[in-house]
């Protein structure tokens, strides 16, 4: 079980350096498929933005390695734990939103 976990952390972490290597050469990442194909993505999200994600992703991934607790879980504990998903997923697409909104509010209030 371990094993996967910290394959998967590395991974992400080798995309992570891969991404930041080539945004450092210049080149710029067009489309990584989170737009699903829409045309929402005209203007492209940094590499570098790419890079902190998968590392935010790969050490909440290494989250499970922690040390469980002999207590059983209630119904409250699945109740903090389905709301906290909620919300970091919240996050994520407010987080995806933001970054693709960057460059429009650049060029319009700025051009």
């Amino acid at each position: 079980r371990n094993i996967g976990v910290y394959m998967s952390a590395c991974l992400l972490v080798f995309y992570a350096l891969v991404l930041t290597f080539n945004a450092l050469r210049g080149h710029v990442v067009e489309d990584c498929g989170c737009s699903w194909g829409s045309q929402d993505a005209q203007a492209p999200i940094s590499p570098y933005m790419y890079g902190v994600r998968n590392i935010i992703i790969a050490l909440l991934g290494v989250v499970v390695l922690i040390p469980q607790t002999s207590r059983s879980l209630g119904v409250i504990d699945g109740v903090n734990i389905a709301f906290a998903f909620a919300a970091c997923v919240g996050m994520g697409f407010a987080l995806s939103a933001i970054l693709k909104n960057r460059a429009r509010m650049r060029r319009h209030y700025h051009a």
